[in-house]
């Protein structure tokens, strides 16, 4: 949808095209409102700037952008492990204190 295929050809106009159309994806982890969704978008249209204003190569900024959304995709796979581990205490904590109470009834 952001490549050359539909006219796309630069670099700015396919990051742009990708921005714009990202809050309507239904894949939650594309959502600007996620914190690191935040971050790579706020860097990409850094990027974006700095291009329009040659103080970076497009195969740079092309590279930083590529390096930014690896960086996003590690820390939300370590925020849903994280969160994770944190269900699976909780449900541990729940089942000890239903048998405490259940022992306790007894």
């Amino acid at each position: 949808m952001c490549g050359p295929k539909w006219g796309h050809k630069e670099l700015v106009d396919q990051t742009e095209c990708v921005l714009r159309v990202m809050p309507q994806s239904n894949n939650p982890d594309l959502v600007p409102s996620d914190p690191y969704i935040g971050w790579y978008t706020q860097m990409a249209l850094k990027m974006v700037d700095d291009l329009r204003n040659s103080k970076i190569s497009e195969a740079d900024a092309q590279e930083n952008m590529q390096q930014a959304y690896h960086e996003v995709m590690v820390r939300q796979q370590q925020a849903a492990n994280e969160q994770s581990d944190q269900d699976a205490i909780e449900r541990k904590t729940y089942q000890v204190g239903s048998a405490a109470r259940a022992g306790r009834s007894e």
